[in-house]
Formats: C-alpha cells, sequence, structure tokens
C-alpha cells in the first residue's frame, strides 16, 4: 500500500521552494535593516574623525613653527569646514587658539540658548566668532556646563549638540 503518490511529491516539492524563498526574503530585509547607520552613529563618526584631524592640525602647526595670524588662519580654516560638515541643524561650538587669545567658532542650529562663561556670569553665545581672553572657558548647553581649560600652546576643543526623535545628544572633546 502506497501512502504517497506523485501529487503529495509535488506538493512537497512546492512547500519547500516557497519555505526557502521566505527565507531568503527575510535574510535579505534583515540584513538590509541592519546596515542602516543612525545618525547619531554618524555623529558619533564625525567625533571620532575631529579629535583624529585636530590633532593632525596642530602637529602641523607646531611642525611648520607657525604662530599668531598664520596659525589662527588655519584654525579657522578647520573650524568652518567641520562645521559646514556637521551641519547647520546642530549647536556646533569649536574653541581654538591659546591662553590669552582663543576665539569660539559657533553654529547654533536648534535655536536653543548656547551660552559661555564671560567673567563671572553666562552670557549667551552668538553665531559666528567669539573672541576671550581666559584660560578657562565653560560652555552652558540646557542647564550643563562643560569646561575647557586651554593648555600652553594650541588647542582645539568642540562641542557638539544634536536632538533626534525628541532625543538630545552632546559630544565633545
Amino acid at each position: 500500500m502506497k501512502i504517497f503518490n506523485e501529487k503529495n511529491k509535488k506538493g512537497q516539492f512546492y512547500i519547500i521552494a516557497v519555505l526557502i524563498i521566505i527565507s531568503l526574503a527575510i535574510g535579505l530585509l534583515t540584513i538590509e535593516n541592519y546596515a542602516k547607520k543612525s545618525k547619531i552613529d554618524k555623529l558619533d563618526d564625525i567625533s571620532k574623525e575631529l579629535k583624529i584631524e585636530k590633532n593632525y592640525v596642530l602637529d602641523y602647526i607646531a611642525s611648520q613653527g607657525l604662530t599668531g595670524g598664520a596659525a589662527d588662519a588655519i584654525l579657522r580654516e578647520f573650524s568652518n569646514d567641520y562645521i559646514a560638515k556637521i551641519g547647520t541643524n546642530k549647536d556646533t561650538v569649536i574653541i581654538t587658539g591659546i591662553p590669552g587669545n582663543a576665539r569660539m567658532i559657533s553654529n547654533l542650529g536648534t535655536g536653543d540658548a548656547v551660552r559661555y562663561k564671560s567673567d563671572s556670569e553666562f552670557v549667551d553665545l552668538g553665531e559666528g566668532e567669539t573672541a576671550f581672553v581666559s584660560s578657562t572657558i565653560s560652555i552652558e548647553i540646557d542647564g550643563n556646563s562643560y569646561d575647557f581649560n586651554m593648555q600652553e600652546g594650541q588647542n582645539i576643543y568642540y562641542i557638539i549638540k544634536h536632538k533626534y526623535n525628541e532625543e538630545i545628544h552632546i559630544t565633545q572633546g
């Protein structure tokens, strides 16, 4: 007595074929979803890149013996290039210079107040370039203060605030 006939074998073949096709489709969708990077991951990548590049810029300034206006021009160009790369929809402050002669170059893209400490009180930071002479600078974002100490020689510090999906992400270095 035969339990399986030819029609059942054809049905088994189609069921196996359908299961293989469904498995491949699920596998491809899983890989596609895994490969997408979030905007926060991209911000972290830019932060890592900025940490590396600022060291290259400082090494270049030191190896070439640049001071004064020549060093300022390179630091200003570096700051403006990275603010453009980071994007105008984020609050970005890049602090460069030497103690007693430094500047903050800022882009305030979120519309929130970003303040810095001048003498003993916080004042609103404007868009563009702001000079300061203190060897310590404090930046206040959303009520949180971030302190940067200017070391001897050239310095580059940064702080970036990004709003994404109702979350606020801040990276600094």
